[in-house]
């Protein structure tokens, strides 16, 4: 029986409904934090797996020197950044993940970030929690202008809830072009196309005199910190910002400065660069901040669907392998 270690807390939480899905698989679960496998254990016990459905967890070449018998590593989820795959594939380990996946969950999540922080509702329930009556003037939708950055699953779908609501809809995606064309690896939906739609070329004018901007593209190395001090002054100024991507997408520094300044006036943030957040982090007491816990893909039935595939997906690689 082939031995699978699992490190994804979503999938860890409905192992009862996958008993049927797991049967013949020798599932052993690492012992976690909140969102990653205890780095001691899994120093001292890759080596006796032969496969991996990794969530959140660090997979760096020295993780992978641990282990000579992993043969299959699966990503649950859409992003792959914090998996080294050059490395896996150095070592014959086979990789694959389970992109165009989340689209329709994480966009609700941010969509329900940007309501909250256009009419303030957190800071008013905080408010009126503190035996306040708050009263701030919100933004009205219908006279406001967004940009979406990224243009996958989850922009693509971001940008069509949008629409009901009757914001100017811009996008930023350099993998993206309005005649359908795409230079992203993964499968795109191309059902956008042709929608009022203003695309962009580069990020400083996309995000020039915008109300709201929403980031829902893939993380990676080339565009770490991509929102930094030069870009934040680029932006309408009480600019309200959305991240449900990668927290490694925007300089927390520059982002503590600049709401500090006003130039942003409030933030919602699903992810962050340290996660969980420390206990002292500043996105964990700023007024204007709507701290996240990285669940925006996490519903019930998603989950599921996720783990079932990737499930599927181990044991096609360990019989292929």
């Amino acid at each position: 029986m082939r031995k699978i270690l699992l490190t994804c807390p979503p999938m860890i939480l409905q192992l009862d409904e996958l008993k049927q899905d797991l049967a013949g698989l020798d599932l052993v679960v690492a012992p976690m934090t909140p969102q990653h496998a205890d780095p001691k254990w899994l120093e001292e016990h890759l080596n006796e797996f032969d496969g991996w459905i990794v969530g959140d967890d660090e997979v760096t070449d020295a993780i992978l020197e641990r282990s000579e018998r992993l043969r299959v590593l699966i990503k649950w989820g859409v992003g792959t950044d914090n998996v080294n795959v050059d490395a896996c594939r150095r070592r014959g380990i086979v990789f694959d993940w389970t992109p165009s996946e989340f689209g329709q969950e994480v966009s609700t999540v941010a969509i329900g970030y940007l309501l909250a922080l256009a009419r303030d509702l957190v800071q008013i329930d905080r408010g009126v929690r503190d035996g306040q009556w708050p009263k701030p003037p919100g933004l009205a939708l219908n006279e406001s202008t967004v940009l979406c950055v990224g243009f996958g699953d989850i922009g693509q779908h971001v940008c069509t809830k949008l629409e009901v609501f009757g914001l100017e809809i811009h996008v930023y995606d350099p993998c993206f072009t309005p005649d359908g064309t795409s230079g992203a690896k993964s499968k795109r939906d191309n059902s956008s196309v042709g929608k009022p739609y203003r695309f962009w070329s580069d990020l400083p004018s996309g995000v020039a005199e915008k109300d709201f901007i929403i980031i829902c593209c893939a993380g990676n190395p080339a565009n770490r910190h991509s929102f930094c001090s030069d870009l934040f002054t680029h932006m309408k100024r009480g600019v309200r910002l959305v991240n449900v991507s990668r927290g490694s997408l925007i300089d927390t520094e520059a982002l503590k400065f600049a709401l500090a300044s006003g130039q942003v006036s409030s933030a919602a943030l699903d992810v962050h660069e340290e996660e969980p957040l420390p206990p002292q982090h500043f996105c964990r007491h700023h007024p204007s901040i709507i701290a996240g816990s990285h669940n925006a893909s996490n519903t019930k039935a998603a989950a599921c669907r996720v783990s079932r595939r990737a499930i599927k997906l181990v044991r096609q690689a360990l019989e292929e392998h």
